[in-house]
């Protein structure tokens, strides 16, 4: 079977200018809406969270965690309200601890330098605890 080109050159450049060409002049960004942050703290406790990063919409989850220490394992699965983002530094509250354990939980989320800066509030008055968390 042989093929006129010069018969169909004008549908393959219309081919050409309606799906190739605006493919490479504008590309699509893809990316993840979720992903699993494995964080360690100085003490080697760990804990896994879960975010979801879409535009409209951020949620994280607490997991997880594991203390070395005791070998104890904790399965958490405790969404945190967000209480702010800006580009990709998520802050979060975990204030379903109040009523329990008395203290608040203020955890500032940095996606770059995959970092986790946490804060814990006694509402008893004892001294807060700052942590410093590198994840993976």
């Amino acid at each position: 079977m042989n093929i006129n080109f010069k018969k169909y050159m004008p549908l393959s450049f219309l081919v050409f200018f309606t799906f190739i060409f605006p493919v490479f002049i504008f590309p699509q960004k893809i990316y993840s809406s979720g992903f699993i942050l494995t964080c360690t703290n100085e003490d080697g406790f760990l804990s896994v969270f879960k975010i979801n990063n879409k535009s409209s919409f951020q949620s994280v989850t607490h997991l997880s965690s594991y203390d070395p220490s005791s070998s104890e394992k904790y399965s958490v699965n405790l969404p945190l309200k967000v209480i702010s983002k800006n580009n990709n530094l998520i802050s979060t509250v975990d204030a379903t601890l109040t009523k329990d354990d008395e203290m608040i939980i203020l955890d500032v989320f940095n996606l770059d330098k995959k970092i986790i800066s946490s804060n814990t509030i006694y509402l008893d008055g004892s001294k807060p605890e700052l942590q410093k968390y590198t994840c993976q």
